[in-house]
């Protein structure tokens, strides 16, 4: 019974981690006794809970209220009272981290795990905190182009084990000199959202994806601070 028990609870902890987002995302980056160990803590949760409620049902004799006397169902099904209710127990536990799971499957908690596993490394971290703030960050790739732009998306919810891509909304573009590496701007998109003919399906137009193994370099970037630095490098005589 209990071998059967810790198998119930390991597979409401299932049906409830990988549909909860925060969850979902830490489960697919585990490995090994690390995912067991997830599963069984949401596991735990739900049957405790279950517990109660058969603790409390049996308590008021409930189930004998609304089914009467149980003694011929006993009898007709060779099952002792106790198997009943561990029968009982198995399905709340199951039924209950499903509704749950199902329940919390919804933007909020999308956005929560993605922050939760973006703060394993600064890479995710800084493209996750540009889409929640809509703050632009200046993107260098291997081939020395250079995009400034806000991320509007990053993985898909339903994998999040690596973050092989993210789209950007680009605000500038150019590439970086060949020779000083400095950052030389040829588009500027700003001007164009402006005008109404570009309104209109603005992000499918002008999105642009971005593979996270071709980023050589990222930043947050600041208009401001971007034309200052590069104004005084210019009219700083003592580097040459």
């Amino acid at each position: 019974m209990e071998a059967l028990g810790l198998a119930t609870a390991l597979l409401a902890g299932y049906v409830f981690a990988y549909q909860y987002p925060p969850a979902r995302y830490v489960l697919l980056r585990s490995k090994g006794w690390s995912e067991y160990g997830h599963l069984l803590k949401y596991g735990v949760y739900f049957s405790i809970i279950s517990a109660l409620e058969i603790l409390i049902v049996d308590y008021f004799d409930l189930l004998a209220y609304i089914l009467g006397d149980l003694n011929p169902i006993l009898s007709a099904t060779h099952l002792k009272i106790e198997q009943v209710k561990f029968i009982a127990w198995a399905m709340l536990c199951l039924v209950q981290a499903q509704i749950a799971g199902f329940l919390s499957f919804n933007r909020i908690f999308v956005r929560k795990g993605l922050r939760l596993i973006s703060r394993e490394n600064v890479f995710e971290e800084l493209i996750f905190e540009s889409s929640r703030k809509q703050k632009p960050i200046q993107i260098t790739l291997s081939n020395r182009k250079v995009y400034v732009g806000i991320v509007v998306e990053t993985t898909s919810p339903l994998n999040a084990t690596e973050c092989d891509f993210f789209s950007i909304f680009p605000l500038l573009s150019g590439y970086r000199n060949e020779n000083t590496l400095n950052i030389e701007f040829t588009n500027s998109y700003i001007s164009f959202y402006s005008r109404p003919e570009a309104i209109r399906n603005l992000e499918e137009k002008f999105k642009t994806v971005i593979i996270s193994s071709t980023v050589v370099s990222m930043a947050w970037f600041d208009f401001d601070s971007f034309e200052g630095i590069n104004d005084s490098h210019k009219n700083d005589t003592s580097i040459e």
